[in-house]
């Protein structure tokens, strides 16, 4: 392959990469969006009934791609626990608590200083069961948490198996923090709870694929500190174009890599026959098309009809020539 060739394939390669990482860095910062809008929302009301929740967070479901499940996630300590399950199980109608996972089954939660349990959750039927789960009995979304405090910033978790998905699956939760300050309960820079958007990597990823064509075929891999999220498993040959990239998603990196194989010259020749001869064959059609119409000549469309079919077979011959 002449340089000019292979430097033309690897500027177009590049394209498609940066192409797909813009549309993957606006579906996630779309879904991140989605936190925010909550976010605003409750600030201006100062809280949410379960059925605002309910109401806003299905529009923010009905019109966002990628997100699974929203949640809002109050900071419940100690002493305020019984209270809080109490309220849980009027507003349930049926015994709750705060609960924990020990042994992959739901158990009331060790006592501890601070509680973080889901209370409101939407899509609500399927998820129903999460309800009073303690988010900080678990070191990957405690850290999350803590850090979200910290900074105040939107923050991602460590790729983490869903309690809400069906299916052995991993994803990530996003939680965005909202302090007491915010709205004007008391001056201290003190959480009051969390808004939090559950994804699966799959999902999210391939809604970014569907929205890009890559020019040659290729190879996605995603790692999050060299734990593989996303391999799109595309079979290639042995020469590759190759490219590594970066994503920040919430305080944490996301680096794709892409692989493609380098198209060779008989697929150049091939794809720069059939484009031009494709487009002629679909003008002649059309061309018929109107000729019917105008005259409704039939031993004549016949005569063009023929033309066209022999055009066909010799297209599809030279195409099996050049595959071989």
């Amino acid at each position: 392959m002449e340089k000019s060739e292979k430097l033309k394939q690897e500027m177009l390669f590049s394209d498609d990469c940066e192409a797909f990482r813009s549309s993957l860095r606006k579906e996630i910062d779309d879904n991140i969006g989605v936190l925010q809008g909550l976010k605003a929302a409750f600030i201006i009301e100062h809280k949410f009934s379960r059925q605002q929740f309910k109401k806003i967070g299905h529009y923010y479901l009905e019109h966002t791609d990628g997100v699974m499940v929203l949640d809002w996630i109050p900071g419940i300590y100690h002493k305020n626990r019984a209270e809080f399950e109490n309220n849980l199980t009027k507003e349930l109608f049926h015994k709750a608590e705060i609960i924990e996972i020990f042994q992959d089954k739901m158990k009331r939660a060790t006592e501890r200083k601070v509680y973080y349990p889901l209370y409101y959750i939407e899509p609500f039927a399927e998820n129903a069961f999460a309800l009073g789960f303690d988010l900080g009995s678990t070191e990957i979304r405690r850290n999350a948490l803590s850090n979200a405090a910290k900074t105040g910033e939107a923050t991602a978790t460590e790729p983490v198996q869903l309690i809400q998905s069906k299916k052995s699956e991993k994803g990530f939760l996003v939680f965005l923090p909202v302090f007491e300050n915010e709205l004007y309960i008391s001056k201290a820079n003190k959480v009051l709870g969390f808004f939090a958007g559950v994804f699966t990597f799959n999902d999210l990823i391939k809604f970014s694929l569907n929205k890009t064509k890559f020019k040659q075929e290729t190879n996605i891999i995603i790692t999050i500190n060299k734990e593989k999220i996303f391999d799109s498993e595309k079979s290639l040959n042995t020469t590759f174009l190759l490219k590594k990239s970066y994503l920040q998603v919430g305080n944490r990196v996301w680096q794709l890599e892409f692989k493609a194989a380098v198209l060779s010259q008989e697929y150049q020749r091939y794809i720069a026959l059939v484009i031009p001869i494709s487009g002629i064959l679909f003008t002649l059609f059309i061309a018929i098309f109107t000729f019917r119409v105008l005259t409704d000549n039939r031993e004549e469309l016949n005569a063009a009809y023929q033309a066209i079919t022999e055009k066909n077979t010799d297209l599809q011959r030279s195409n099996s020539d050049l595959e071989q």
